[in-house]
């Protein structure tokens, strides 16, 4: 299963966390802020918006970060999934 994950984007440390642990469990995580990187630097907020859509689209299920309401782009990106019906992935403690 493809798991994007979603939350605040200047956090990358929480997503690095969750690709972890979604790799742990079996699943192929896609990392939002990884494609970032990946885009040119003059990308606008739409333009980003746009490609988390697409992200959207073409995953399985939607992983939340505790603060992705708090981003613009991950919280559209979450108004999409749920208009999608996506799964929502949690990751499960070590506890």
């Amino acid at each position: 299963m493809k798991v994007l994950i979603l939350g605040k984007m200047k956090q990358e440390g929480d997503f690095l966390n969750a690709e972890c642990c979604i790799r742990r469990d079996g699943h192929i995580p896609i990392n939002p802020v990884r494609v970032l990187h990946a885009l040119p630097e003059d990308l606008t907020m739409s333009d980003f918006i746009a490609v988390l859509i697409e992200l959207v689209r073409i995953s399985d299920a939607i992983c939340l970060l505790d603060n992705f309401i708090s981003d613009l782009a991950s919280s559209v990106a979450w108004t999409n999934a749920k208009k999608n019906e996506k799964e929502i992935y949690k990751i499960e403690g070590d506890e």
